[in-house]
């Protein structure tokens, strides 16, 4: 189960990168279905036009920071997913420092510190998503670890 549950979460990421990066290309093309992509995403993310990547002329679905988070979720989903090594476990301070970067980014260009740029904050979402990933999918695989019928099985 838990294996089947980091591959779903991995997939619905994987699918939010594709249709992110599908909203311009669908409104370069004049489908209305890039409206519904754009409004889909919008509840999850300001959409700053000037905080978003471009393709075809339009701004992607999300911004920079989230878009990162999404791909990294999916691309260090996939690894983790298929290797399932379990030898990335990431504890609470590890997290922490991982996702540091998109705070203080984030944070002190909130408070008019400075201003960030897209790259910046593609990559402190990248390591975001990467920090969910091993963090979470290992939590994941031993709660259904603890769960599974053959573990019980073993102790009788």
């Amino acid at each position: 189960m838990g294996k089947k549950a980091s591959w779903i979460i991995t997939l619905l990421a994987g699918l939010a990168s594709f249709s992110i990066i599908l909203a311009p290309y669908l409104a370069y093309k004049g489908n209305p279905f890039a409206i519904l992509v754009y409004e889909l995403f919008h509840p999850l993310c300001h959409q700053i036009e000037s905080r978003s990547f471009y393709l075809w002329g339009y701004k992607m679905g999300v911004c920079t920071r989230c878009l990162g988070i999404y791909i990294g979720t999916f691309a260090f989903g996939v690894f983790e997913s298929i290797t399932a090594t379990r030898l990335i476990r990431i504890n609470e301070k590890i997290l922490l420092t991982m996702i540091a970067p998109l705070t203080i980014d984030g944070t002190a260009q909130l408070i008019g510190f400075y201003v960030s740029n897209n790259i910046i904050r593609f990559i402190t979402g990248i390591f975001a998503g990467a920090a969910f990933v091993f963090f979470v999918f290992p939590r994941i695989w031993n709660i259904s670890d603890f769960f599974s019928i053959e573990n019980h099985r073993k102790e009788k």
